[in-house]
C-alpha cells in the first residue's frame, strides 16, 4: 500500500504517515474525488477502483478564513472516511505536493510497525492490505 508522509508544517498529526486521500469538492461524485485527491497528492492516475473497505468517522477542527466560525476561528466538524483500494498507472512517476505530504514509501504488514501513523490510519492501512491480499487470492 502507498502511504504518504505528512508534511512538517501539517497543523494536524505532522510527520505522521498516512493513505493518499481528501475531500469531495461541491458538484463532484466520490470516486472523481478519489481520482482528483490520488492525482493531487502524488501525481498518480487512477485507472480502476478494486475495492471498498470499511470507512470511519473523526472529530477535527477546520480553521476557518474568517473569524466569524467560531471565536477562536475553529470549528469542530465530522468527516466521514472513506476507504478505497485503486490501481493505477506509473508508479515509478510519483511526484508528491510538498505544502501536504514529504516522503512516500510501501507498506506492507512485514514493515507497518516502522511507520509512525493515529491508530485509525494504522487500521486502514491494515484493512488495505487485507482487502489487497483478499483480491489476490480471489482474482477479482
Amino acid at each position: 500500500v502507498l502511504i504518504v508522509q505528512r508534511a512538517a508544517t501539517e497543523r494536524s498529526h505532522p510527520n505522521k504517515w498516512e493513505i493518499p486521500g481528501g475531500h469531495v469538492n461541491p458538484g463532484e461524485t466520490i470516486l472523481q474525488a478519489v481520482e482528483h485527491e490520488i492525482f493531487e497528492e502524488t501525481a498518480l492516475k487512477v485507472t480502476r477502483v478494486t475495492a471498498e473497505f470499511e470507512g470511519f468517522r473523526y472529530l477535527s477542527t477546520k480553521y476557518g478564513s474568517d473569524e466569524s466560525d467560531r471565536d477562536d476561528g475553529k470549528l469542530v466538524v465530522c468527516t466521514c472516511q472513506l476507504n478505497f483500494c485503486v490501481e493505477v498507472e506509473g508508479t515509478d512517476r510519483i511526484r508528491l505536493n510538498p505544502e501536504e505530504h514529504q516522503r512516500f514509501d510501501w507498506c506492507s504488514l512485514e514493515n507497518i510497525e516502522q511507520f509512525k501513523m493515529t491508530p485509525a490510519m494504522k487500521k486502514v492501512v491494515t484493512d488495505a492490505l487485507h482487502a489487497i491480499d483478499s483480491i489476490d487470492r480471489t482474482g477479482n
